[in-house]
């Protein structure tokens, strides 16, 4: 990897890492707390990654074609001045509306940020090794979680959660604004070999009409909506086991930074191994996780369990990536993270709150657990399908 690839897999790297680790990466942590403060139920409270979820869509769909034509810097700089303005407003929050709509202002700035960004942006650059670049880039959400959320697990029982969030405001501002000053103002080509893209350009319209796009969207947004969506549950669900704020902190930032292995590992090995069935072997894992935990073990065990589906999770982005670089084109990148985020809305938006009922009802995830094994065989059948609908060449037609 050259001088210049490697600038822009530390840009997208560290901004994915605020964009996620102050959002999904450690939202789970806030659960209780707003509860407390509000005197909201946990399924109301839970709404906000949902909230997040539909702000990233649109953000996804609306930048996403914008910052395929090379408008890569002015978006990322305009993302990372409103992100920590989000956050700053979300301290200041009265209510959970007020909380809510900080928060959607929040989501919108995620896509360019995180993955679309980084990636349409590595795509531009990177022609060699792209997926390990991919899988550094994506090691910036488990580093991110695992940074934000051992932070928050602290500052949450000493200052509670609105200094939390203005401690967040105040890394993002530092460190997203000076690294999307530093995007190339302008790229000398698409970052394309020889024989390496597509025959032609996919539009969002021809993406959203095509068998193959939408049967491989439908694996990633049912992979990651699920573990999003389980991801907000996850600090409470420690708390029932009996472990103290900071324990479970200490937990959750475990199970985001763990995700590293996954990320790097599967990014590289998806230069050498297909990455449908790379994608396969993990959502087959992740069902075994969900089983375990719906299991009712004991604490080691799922801590254990923690620990495995993060390292699992942390391989979905790069292997997508990889997956939809190769079937539908590098230029094409954000167009279809950008479908691919509308099309996971609605799983990230409901698991949460529906899981929250189903304990709120219950006293237990058992239920909600049980389900996610279900979506996860619905995740792999429609993995194989998607490969059904390829040209001979492995590409799309």
């Amino acid at each position: 990897m050259d001088a210049a690839g490697r600038r822009v897999v530390a840009i997208a790297m560290s901004t994915q890492a605020v964009a996620i680790g102050t959002t999904f990466g450690s939202f789970s942590l806030f659960v209780q707390p707003l509860e407390r403060a509000f005197d909201a139920a946990r399924w109301q409270v839970s709404l906000g990654p949902g909230l997040l979820v539909v702000a990233l869509a649109i953000g996804g769909m609306t930048l996403g074609s914008v910052m395929d034509r090379g408008a890569i810097r002015p978006v990322m700089l305009a993302a990372a001045v409103c992100h920590a303005s989000a956050l700053l407003l979300a301290s200041q929050a009265t209510s959970l509306l007020a909380l809510g709509a900080a928060g959607f202002g929040l989501g919108l700035t995620v896509p360019p940020l995180g993955p679309l960004g980084g990636s349409t942006l590595i795509g531009r650059v990177v022609v060699a090794e792209r997926g390990r670049a991919l899988g550094i880039m994506n090691m910036g959400a488990p580093l991110g979680g695992l940074a934000f959320a051992t932070l928050a697990g602290f500052a949450l029982e000493a200052w509670g959660w609105r200094t939390t969030l203005l401690l967040f405001a105040g890394f993002s501002a530092v460190i997203t604004i000076p690294a999307a000053w530093w995007v190339p103002r302008a790229f000398e080509g698409t970052g394309a070999a020889d024989g390496d893209e597509p025959e032609a350009d996919w539009s969002m319209a021809r993406l959203a009409r095509s068998p193959a796009f939408l049967l491989l969207g439908l694996v990633f947004a049912l992979g990651t909506g699920l573990a999003t969506g389980w991801m907000s549950q996850l600090a409470p669900y420690f708390s029932g086991l009996g472990l103290s704020l900071r324990a479970t902190a200490l937990v959750v930032a475990a199970g985001g930074g763990i995700a590293v292995i996954g990320t790097l590992s599967m990014g590289s090995l998806a230069d050498r191994v297909s990455p449908a069935l790379l994608l396969g072997v993990v959502l087959g894992a992740g069902s075994l996780c969900w089983i375990v935990y719906a299991s009712g073990v004991s604490v080691p065990v799922a801590i254990t369990t923690a620990l495995v589906f993060g390292a699992l999770t942390g391989g979905l982005m790069p292997l997508y990536t990889q997956l939809v670089a190769q079937r539908f084109g590098t230029t094409s990148l954000g167009r279809a993270l950008g479908l691919t985020n509308l099309l996971m809305l609605p799983v990230s938006a409901i698991s949460g709150p529906l899981a929250a009922a189903a304990y709120d009802t219950t006293g237990s995830y058992r239920v909600a657990l049980l389900g996610f094994v279900v979506v996860y065989a619905l995740a792999i059948f429609s993995l194989v399908a998607s490969g059904r609908r390829l040209a001979p060449d492995g590409r799309a037609q």
